[in-house]
This record gives C-alpha cells, structure tokens and sequence, in this order.
C-alpha cells in the first residue's frame, strides 16, 4: 500500500563555503559533517546542518489526534464487531495523547532521507516492517492498495455513495477545506447521523476514515483528512487484506523527510508508533518506564502507552540531545553477537563462499574489532585500561 501524499526530493546545491578545502583524494564536505556531499545531498537544507551552525529551530508541532480517537470512543455495540474483525481495533487502543515534543524532535535531527534511517551513534537504525507488527499488531502481509489522484467530481461521487451525504454537502465540505479533503470534525457529525438512523456500513466506513485520518494516515493540517483513503474503506469485507502496516511505515517515512528539512516547524504521520518505538528500543534515552500490567497478547505499544500520560514538556530538545549523543554499544554486546555468529557459521547453515556467509563474516570480524585489512579497533573500554596501564 503507498501512502498518497510524497514529498518530492530536494536535490539542493553545496555553498562553496561550506566545506572542507578539497585535495585530490578528499570530496569537499561540511565541516563537522558529512564529508562526501554526494551521499547526503539534501544535507545543505538539513536541520542537522543547522545544529551544527548554531541556528536552531524551534521544537516541532506535533499532529498527534489522540484525543480526538478517545473523544470519539469506541464504535457503537452495532459495528463494534465489525471494526474487530477487520483489525483496525489496535488503533483505538494505541493512541498518544500528548507526543514528547523534544524527544521526536531530536531524532528527526538524526533522520536522513536518503538513507530512510536515523543516524545515531550506534549506527544507523530505523522502524522496519517487523517493528510496526510487533507495536501495533498491524498487518504487512497483504494486498497493497494503490490511491489514485482523484477528480473533485469523483471525490464528490465517492462521498455520496460510501457515506451518504447529499451532493451539495460534499461539494459545501471540499470547497470549505480547500482540496480532496473534508474535517475530522464533518466526520464525526456523519458518523452520528448514520448512527442514528440505523445505516450501519456507512457509520462504519465514516468511523475508519475518522481513525485512519488520525494515525496512519495524519496529515500537518491537524484537521482534516484526504478523500481518497476512503476508496479503500468501499469493500469492508477487503479491508482485512490490506497491508496497512505497510502504509503506515510508509507514509511515517515520508513525514520525517519532510520533518528533517530545516524549514519544516511541524511533523505529521502516526506520532503512536515513533514515540513507542523510540520507548522501546531507547528506554534510557527516554527515560521511559513500560507498563508492569502490560498483557503480552495486546501490541506492545500499549506498555508504553501509560509513559505518554506523564508530563514531558519540561524536558527539551537540548537534555535530549545530551542523553543521546553519548550513546554506545557495550563491549559485552559486542562479544554476545560475535559469539552467536561463530555459532550460526560452525552450524554450517549458510553456503561457504555465498554474499551472506561473507556478510557474516565482515560482521564478526567487526564485533571482535578487526577490520578486512586485519588492523585492530580499540574499543573505548579497553582503551581505558590500556592508558591506565
């Protein structure tokens, strides 16, 4: 499934003053940056560039909806079934009511489009298929959806079939928003009145649109979402099929590209599964704390979900900055995978010679801190001895 809304590449021009002087076997660079502007070549807008500059931004608005997935509630008793059994009851649960504006801000810092990855100092990591699975119980297997740009006309008809609103409403509610979109709150409106009057699959179809615009599919608006995830909502009996995991990671990818551009001041997307994943896999970045009652059997989102509740106002972007750039792997972790890469080559799994028993190789050759030209790294912890030595 792809999200429908990409942001176009930046393909920005590197200020001759910006880098290192250039020799013969050295690219020109920026200083106390990357050193080949060939790889990074949206660097130059990069709020990362920025930091280094001294010129600092203010912390990102958040488009978080959560309060208005719990204002809105749990569907009624008579679709209640039908939202569990198409899997979309996790996003109800999953909501963050107040994003942590520092922290977020300081890791799309870290992200680069190119790379769709956070730099980090432990490497570059980001939020793979397997992390939206386990957070969010979502599925990544499945049917992809294909949105196609829509005419006025067409998202008119599309309004009037699937949620039975006349065509003067529709018309009324697209030219209010100014685009292929209507209001959160012009939906909940709808979803009440289908309600009332007993016509159940269109209270169904407005309730999803009205979750789907706030988490996957959250836009910078802040109050509204596009018609054309609708489509996707036609067939309730295929809705199960999609893989909305996949939609997403996709469309949270495209929010911190555009997040990261130094002249952004805001970041949409589904803030539920960044902030739950960086508690998850950065609990002592974020000083996080999981949920002790947390059931196995919900999505692990939901141990995270109390964290959220707290108040994370006071602490900003620069406390963030200090507790993350210190950050890296122990040397005991470092031992720990080298012996579980010994022990997967002597099981003679993987075929000698191919591209993946070289890979694991290369790997175990870093984590026991010798590089392909058998030169040694000293590891911060040994080095310390050495010199006390």
């Amino acid at each position: 499934m792809e999200a429908l809304a990409t942001v176009e590449d930046i393909h920005a021009d590197i200020p001759a003053d910006a880098g290192t002087e250039a020799t013969e076997d050295q690219h020109q660079g920026f200083s106390s940056g990357p050193s080949d502007p060939s790889v990074l070549t949206a660097y130059a807008d990069h709020v990362a560039c920025s930091v280094w500059t001294g010129e600092e931004r203010p912390e990102l608005k958040l488009s978080s909806h959560g309060r208005k997935v719990h204002s809105l509630g749990r569907p009624v008793p008579a679709i209640e079934g039908l939202i569990v059994g198409i899997g979309r009851s996790p996003l109800i649960a999953c909501s963050v009511d107040i994003g942590d504006r520092g922290l977020l801000s300081t890791f799309v810092e870290r992200w680069h489009r190119e790379t769709s990855s956070f730099h980090l100092p432990v490497g570059e990591l980001t939020i793979t298929l397997d992390d939206v699975s386990s957070l969010l119980h979502f599925p990544v297997i499945g049917d992809l959806h294909t949105f196609e740009p829509l005419h006025v006309d067409d998202a008119i008809q599309m309004l009037v079939d699937l949620l039975m609103v006349s065509p003067e409403s529709a018309r009324a509610e697209i030219v209010q928003c100014c685009g292929l979109y209507v209001r959160l709150q012009w939906i909940r409106d709808i979803y009440q009145r289908r309600c009332q009057t007993g016509h159940w699959t269109a209270a169904a179809r407005a309730y999803l649109l009205h979750l789907l615009g706030c988490t996957l599919f959250a836009n910078k608006s802040a109050t509204n979402v596009n018609v054309v995830y609708l489509e996707a909502l036609r067939d309730l009996n295929m809705t199960e099929r999609y893989a909305w995991g996949v939609a997403a990671l996709v469309h949270m990818y495209d929010q911190l590209n555009d997040a990261s551009m130094s002249h952004s001041r805001q970041l949409g997307g589904y803030i539920t599964l960044l902030q739950c994943w960086i508690y998850e896999r950065f609990p002592s970045v974020a000083e996080s704390t999981a949920d002790q009652d947390f059931d196995e059997a919900s999505p692990h989102a939901c141990r995270w979900i109390i964290e959220t509740k707290k108040t994370v106002k006071s602490i900003r972007t620069l406390s963030y900055r200090e507790r993350l750039d210190p950050l890296r792997i122990p040397d005991e972790v470092c031992d720990d995978i080298a012996e579980r890469l010994e022990r997967h080559l002597s099981l003679g799994v993987v075929t000698p010679g191919s591209s993946t028993h070289e890979v694991i190789e290369e790997c175990l050759r870093l984590t026991r801190s010798v590089t392909q030209d058998h030169l040694v790294y000293v590891r911060c912890r040994r080095r310390r001895h050495t010199d006390q030595a």
